[in-house]
């Protein structure tokens, strides 16, 4: 696919214009050529155009799939969380899935509408929306430019896992930053830069990963980054060593423990208890404890699906 770009800006003929000209001999170095030579033919899912900004990258953004070009730019709701916006008439896992995907794992941000939300988040719940209304082509401008470098990459890495799995569809990702490059893996890749292209597919690093076996002790440097601040986890001293209960209402987490055979669900509370009863229980609490008053209200009622799993470790896997 030949690539051929004749920006042309030069006509500008004010007072401060023509003293810029003339002062700085740039009579024609306001215009912008670029010719590129992309060999997009055969099959291929994710396509990158890397380099400095002012480079190039958005003109041939705009030709690769013709006019006009599928740039990636969601209209949001300012009226609804981004949980109901995003395939509203689509399947509740795949949605979450799609969330958790691009790193936006976080539950409260989901039940937020998309202006309030951080930049760093409005990205990733756009490419969210990205990978469930997966359009045969899309463009997506700036990719990654607005999040921290560690999150862009692992971000980068999750995205690529999750269009590819679409099948057949294609996506082009301009971005001015070289680091994720390696993360994606891509199927190409244009630097605008060296004005280069290369069909490849790279490996992504490499890095060491270390678990080590730890108490509740810990609990405290991870409570702040949980999305209900709080564990759900017991361990029976009646039950062998290695066996353990794990309760949580996280859709995602759910999924993950149905599909590993380490695991076996075992409870499946869709509302909580009764709330007079929750109440009742409260009440008789308070007047046990000596404090003054009852309950006005009590727990429950509320839709929670607070599902449960036991592992059985290596013994599941026989």
């Amino acid at each position: 696919m030949q690539i051929q770009i004749r920006n042309r800006w030069s006509d500008f003929n004010s007072y401060r214009a023509a003293r810029v000209k003339s002062l700085f001999n740039a009579e024609s170095g306001c215009n912008f050529d670029l010719d590129a030579e992309l060999d997009l033919s055969g099959e291929w899912s994710i396509g990158v155009v890397v380099g400095p900004s002012g480079s190039g990258k958005t003109s041939i953004g705009r030709q690769i799939f013709g006019e006009p070009a599928p740039f990636w730019t969601p209209e949001w709701p300012s009226d609804a969380p981004i949980i109901d916006a995003i395939a509203p008439e689509g399947d509740f896992n795949v949605v979450t899935a799609a969330l958790g995907s691009v790193g936006l794992g976080s539950v409260p941000t989901w039940l937020r509408p998309y202006p309030v939300l951080s930049n760093g988040e409005k990205f990733r719940a756009d490419l969210a929306r990205l990978v469930c209304e997966a359009p045969e082509t899309a463009v997506v401008d700036e990719f990654t430019s607005v999040v921290d470098r560690q999150i862009a990459k692992f971000g980068a890495l999750a995205f690529a896992k999750a269009w590819r799995r679409l099948k057949g569809k294609q996506v082009v990702l301009l971005t001015p930053h070289y680091d994720v490059v390696e993360w994606l893996e891509p199927d190409w890749v244009f630097d605008t830069a060296k004005r280069s292209f290369a069909r490849r597919l790279l490996r992504r690093p490499q890095f060491d990963l270390e678990i080590w076996k730890t108490d509740g002790s810990l609990w405290p440097l991870f409570e702040p980054h949980h999305y209900a601040g709080a564990r759900r986890r017991e361990r029976p001293a009646a039950w062998p060593q290695g066996d353990a209960i794990f309760h949580t209402s996280h859709p995602q987490l759910c999924q993950a423990l149905r599909r590993d055979k380490r695991w076996r669900q075992i409870s499946a509370a869709m509302v909580g208890q009764n709330k007079k009863r929750g109440a009742a229980s409260i009440a008789k609490s308070h007047t046990k404890n000596g404090k003054p008053g009852g309950a006005a209200a009590g727990y429950g009622g509320h839709f929670r699906a607070v599902q449960g799993f036991r592992y059985y470790g290596q013994k599941g896997l026989a």
